[in-house]
């Protein structure tokens, strides 16, 4: 019989009702209670990075806050070749209420161009709050491609030439999901997720998973961000997001 998953090594980035449990290094995988959680219910049970085809090794990172997670890793098979790692990897994690967002940021040192082809494997099983505690996983859902790229996606992501060092993200990603975004649907009963991925492209990856795929381009010593965004509704749910003051109460009896 499963027990209770531990949850003493997993970083946890909240806005309630929803919270993120993921490894120390930021890969989000189906095992033990790690997954973006809504309320009572897993609406993602895998979010995995990978850079040419291999996880980048995790490098350092944590909480910037209750709701912000950063963290840094090393895509080791990309550069020119040298001793030293020449590209870093930065994945900003923020959650509010309803929402996760994740901005993925390719810094290069190299003095050549870089492609840097970066993959992430989504997954979800929608399983229950007393599934979870009991160690169970729920039945894979259904994940459809309501748009599987956005046209000339394939072409690259361009990246920036070098910037001083401490320059911040780019803008956020809402122009771009609105108009240049892959986009995946899923959910069960009142419970509905989406998510937005600029640039990319979607295609079924593994067994009951979906592979979303950026191609990347570094300039000499330059930058590029990537992103995806998820949000998630539950107007059935017990605990919700805190409404206007005035507006009633966060909690309500089932």
């Amino acid at each position: 019989m499963a027990g209770q998953p531990w949850l003493h090594e997993l970083v946890t980035v909240v806005g309630a009702p929803t919270v993120v449990l993921s490894e120390p290094g930021g890969q989000v995988r189906p095992d033990g209670a790690q997954g973006v959680l809504h309320a009572d219910t897993r609406v993602l049970s895998q979010a995995v990075l990978e850079v040419a085809g291999i996880e980048p090794v995790p490098v350092g990172g944590g909480l910037l806050g209750a709701g912000t997670a950063l963290f840094l890793s090393v895509p080791r098979n990309l550069g020119d070749g040298g001793a030293d790692p020449a590209v870093r990897l930065e994945r900003r994690r923020e959650v509010t209420a309803g929402r996760v967002r994740e901005r993925i940021r390719l810094i290069s040192a190299s003095g050549s161009a870089v492609g840097a082809p970066v993959a992430l494997r989504v997954a979800a099983d929608l399983a229950g709050i007393g599934d979870i505690k009991s160690g169970r996983a729920g039945e894979p859902a259904r994940i459809e491609i309501t748009r599987p790229a956005r046209p000339g996606a394939g072409a690259g992501v361009p990246g920036r030439p070098g910037t001083p060092a401490g320059r911040q993200p780019a803008a956020p990603l809402e122009a771009a999901t609105r108009a240049s975004a892959a986009r995946l649907a899923w959910g069960k009963g009142p419970v509905r997720v989406r998510l937005a991925a600029p640039g990319a492209t979607a295609q079924p990856g593994g067994p009951d998973e979906v592979l979303l795929r950026w191609q990347v381009r570094l300039p000499a010593r330059g930058e590029a961000e990537i992103g995806w965004e998820l949000t998630v509704t539950d107007p059935d749910a017990v605990v919700t997001s805190e409404p206007p003051p005035g507006r009633g109460r966060v909690s309500r009896a089932g």
